[in-house]
């Protein structure tokens, strides 16, 4: 928060995440995020059963993609720059959507882990880029 406070007008920075309610540690965290003024959103993951999948039986779901993206055009006309912090291409059609606006729109996520559309589609920073400013001492 401390990188975006000193280096753009910041409107608001939020947290969307799915919450596991009986991990203690995630609760914590979320908790944390709002006492150093975060915006944090948060569903219940979900277990969704699988009769396939002979191993696990199912798979954990927790998606907050539309809450974020409900989020983004919202608050549209509050902000000139929507940065994300996520490299899942599933965001493709937000930024998409943004730009149409003449928003600037800014994707930081680890090299690796970024889709190609959201490179295509935004300004990329890679996250080791910004490693010194926002690393904890």
């Amino acid at each position: 928060m401390n990188y975006f406070r000193k280096n753009t007008d910041l409107f608001r920075i939020s947290f969307y995440a799915a919450i596991n309610p009986e991990n203690i540690n995630e609760r914590k965290f979320h908790d944390f995020l709002e006492i150093i003024d975060y915006v944090v959103k948060h569903k219940e993951i979900k277990f969704i059963k699988d009769q396939n999948d002979n191993l696990y039986g199912g798979h954990h779901k927790g998606n907050i993609y539309v809450d974020l993206t409900i989020d983004a055009v919202h608050f549209k006309d509050q902000y000139n720059t929507f940065v994300l912090l996520s490299g899942d291409s599933d965001f493709e059609a937000l930024i998409k959507y943004l730009k149409t606006l003449g928003k600037r729109c800014i994707v930081i996520s680890a090299k690796k882990h970024v889709g190609i559309e959201l490179i295509q589609q935004a300004k990329y920073i890679d996250f080791k880029r910004l490693r010194k400013e926002i690393e904890l001492e």
